[in-house]
């Protein structure tokens, strides 16, 4: 299961065609974006060149600077520019009585920002001890529910000044200000202001690894650090790579019930296909290969099924890539939509043949296809990879447990987070849809952080920080999930396979509640795989960090399997 918490906010990219025709605001003006709690400095410096002005803008805890920047207008003491890049806007009136520019910054929502004549130098990172054992990079991966998120850090020195700088490769490759940083007894500490977050962590005695949390909004994740560069190049054997002896379109797939469109590519063989399917990707923001870390199994899927004789479709999720639609307020029964337009899409093509249509989902996937499968009297078959077959609730327990395990947690720690798991779970699945979720969730909340020593203000900024990603619409409607209500539907053939060193659906207890669910189903294929983790890896631990050093994208075998599930079949 994959779902990121981690926000980046926006660069805001300016450009400048115009005059000044009142004022000359020459200089340096500076501002703070307050998104969510976190204050985001920006910097806009403007010249004129001849009758053109000229902007570019800094955003220092982004470790961004000279931003070519672009002004629309400024007329009768109003501030205008857009930022078509990042669908953006902003208009800001001068204001005397302070000499500032108010105004308010659009992007997605509306933000106050107001720009002042710049008073000095952004202010450098804040030092506490010697951060001389800690200097160089150093690169690891957050582990975050479901998945994990690549992290890395770089500490630098000039003479007797040290500065450091973070970055996320999968979301962005913009750099990010540290803003504190401290190292002393052997513990690792820093804070990136840009993020909200922060880290602690101990060094080993080799000073090779460290292993520390990672806490944001309230939440803290593991992350532990290893000595080097982050290892930018690497080695996808399996992407596939042209030339294909077989046809790649890409296409639009109209979702009129949610009224966006999808965007698409359609892999079609030579001759006449003997199947087609759609495939569906994990929770979070997929995009059509569903890429982590470099990795893309739904185009090595693709690519070997159609080399096969096998149609098939995959698409951007809403919101991501070339799709339209809105991922942040969607649930997962919003994405059943998505698919079943899919589906569509390929039942009106004359080329895809007649009553051969399926589904192969992967994680989350592999709940949304049975939802469409027992929707729909079209669906011809299901191939289901690494889906839940346990309630949510149970399944989330589970992971926490292995995870922790898969990490070198003792059985005893693994065991804790496993029942602090199944009891928060319960909770959060028993209220959810009841019109007080939110209080409740609260409520709850700041009973578990009292234990913990926390008040005033700092316990009611950790509770909103926490309550927030435990109440969005997707998690609320996720927790209280039953994948046998489904399952229990499905008449069709189905193929379910896992992975025996997944840490993220565990393969005994889900492939077990998907042949239960479908004890009435006369074509069920069941299989687990030793030493394959939740991306169908070969790994003996499973651990969520080692999916980036794993050249492999998805074993042969699996491969093999599925095509030789379908070609029985069809």
């Amino acid at each position: 299961m994959k779902h990121i918490l981690i926000t980046w906010v926006l660069l805001l990219v300016l450009h400048a065609p115009s005059a000044w025709a009142e004022r000359n605001l020459e200089g340096a003006w500076e501002g703070a974006l307050d998104v969510n709690g976190t204050k985001l400095a920006i910097v806009v410096h403007v010249t004129v060149e001849g009758d053109q002005v000229v902007g570019k803008m800094d955003s220092p805890d982004q470790g961004a600077f000279g931003i070519p920047a672009e002004i629309q207008e400024w007329k009768q003491g109003v501030l205008k520019f857009k930022v078509p890049s990042a669908g953006a806007s902003y208009e800001g009136r001068w204001d005397a009585d302070s000499s500032s520019i108010k105004g308010t910054f659009v992007q997605g929502m509306e933000l106050p920002l107001t720009l002042s004549q710049a008073s000095g130098k952004p202010k450098g990172m804040t030092i506490t001890g010697d951060l001389s054992p800690v200097k160089g990079p150093w690169f690891g991966a957050i582990e975050l529910p479901g998945t994990s998120l690549d992290f890395v850090l770089e500490v630098t020195q000039q003479g007797d000044t040290f500065s450091a700088e973070a970055m996320s490769p999968q979301q962005s490759k913009q750099k990010i200000r540290v803003n504190a940083m401290g190292f002393q007894g052997g513990q690792l500490s820093f804070e990136i202001n840009a993020l909200g977050a922060s880290y602690k962590g101990h060094l080993s005695t080799d000073q090779q690894t460290i292993q520390g949390q990672f806490s944001q909004n309230g939440q803290s994740f593991v992350l532990n650090f290893q000595r080097g560069a982050y290892p930018s190049e690497v080695n996808r054997p399996q992407t596939p790579q042209a030339p294909f002896d077989y046809s790649v379109e890409e296409v639009e797939v109209a979702n009129k019930q949610a009224g966006h469109t999808l965007a698409g590519t359609l892999t079609l063989p030579k001759g006449d296909p003997k199947a087609a399917l759609v495939l569906i990707t994990g929770s979070g923001p997929q995009d059509r290969n569903e890429t982590v870390f470099s990795h893309q199994p739904f185009w090595v899927i693709a690519d070997h099924l159609t080399r096969h004789g096998y149609a098939v479709l995959r698409m951007d999720d809403r919101g991501v890539g070339a799709s339209g639609g809105d991922f942040s307020s969607a649930t997962t029964a919003d994405f059943v939509t998505d698919i079943s337009a899919g589906l569509d899409f390929l039942k009106q093509r004359a080329d895809i043949p007649k009553g051969k249509l399926g589904l192969l989902g992967h994680s989350e996937g592999g709940m949304i296809a049975p939802m469409v499968g027992a929707a729909r009297s079209d669906v011809a078959f299901l191939v289901l990879l690494a889906a839940p077959g346990v309630p949510i609730k149970d399944l989330m327990a589970d992971q926490a447990r292995d995870a922790m395990k898969a990490q070198g947690a003792d059985a005893a720690t693994a065991q804790k987070a496993w029942k602090d798991s199944v009891k928060r779970n319960a909770f959060l699945a028993k209220h959810s849809g009841q019109s007080d979720y939110v209080e409740q969730v609260k409520a709850y909340i700041e009973q578990d952080l009292k234990a913990t020593g926390l008040s005033g203000e700092a316990l009611d900024s950790a509770v909103q920080s926490q309550a927030a990603s435990l109440t969005t619409a997707w998690f609320e409607y996720f927790i209280q999930f039953d994948p046998k209500v489904y399952l229990q539907q499905i008449h069709v053939p189905v193929l379910a396979i896992n992975g025996e060193t997944d840490v993220q659906v565990a393969a005994e207890p889900n492939l077990k509640g998907i042949k239960a669910a479908l004890a009435g189903n006369k074509d069920v294929e069941i299989k687990a795989y030793p030493q394959l983790n939740h991306l169908f890896q070969t790994s003996s631990s499973g651990a969520v960090h080692e999916y980036i050093k794993i050249e492999e994208t998805i074993a042969p075998q699996v491969l093999k399997d599925i095509t030789r599930w379908l070609d029985q079949r069809f």
